[in-house]
């Protein structure tokens, strides 16, 4: 196997994009400071042939929004039921049913000052 040594900013690039990065250095009978100046950033040598082409990532769908009744969250919380277990009811997350009870009170609180004003 061929390695290559590099800087510290390419190391730090390839090893972000998931390649292996080694250090190398040598320690008998050097000061700390000497150690590090001596250290060494290897990466292999993959020789790639010009004529390979990277193949494209591959971009997922976006999900679709999950649609959750409404109707459903705000009698379940009349009955009593808690947050997380409608979460659990609903196969949502808790934060999404108290964000729905949080629109309808709105809603509610709206629709009760236009009653009023008349």
């Amino acid at each position: 196997m061929k390695y290559k040594q590099i800087d510290i900013k390419e190391a730090a690039d390839r090893f972000r994009n998931g390649e292996a990065v080694y250090a190398a250095r040598c320690i008998g009978g050097m000061s700390f400071r000497e150690v590090t100046a001596a250290t060494m950033l290897l990466v292999m040598e993959i020789p790639v042939p010009e004529t390979e082409t990277k193949p494209e990532k591959v971009k997922k769908a976006p999900q679709q929004k999950k649609t959750i009744d409404r109707g459903k969250v705000k009698a379940l919380h009349e009955a009593g039921w808690s947050n997380a277990k409608i979460a659990d009811e609903m196969k949502c997350s808790a934060w999404s049913v108290s964000m729905i009870l949080k629109e309808l009170r709105e809603q509610e609180e709206k629709q009760s000052e236009v009653n009023t004003d008349k």
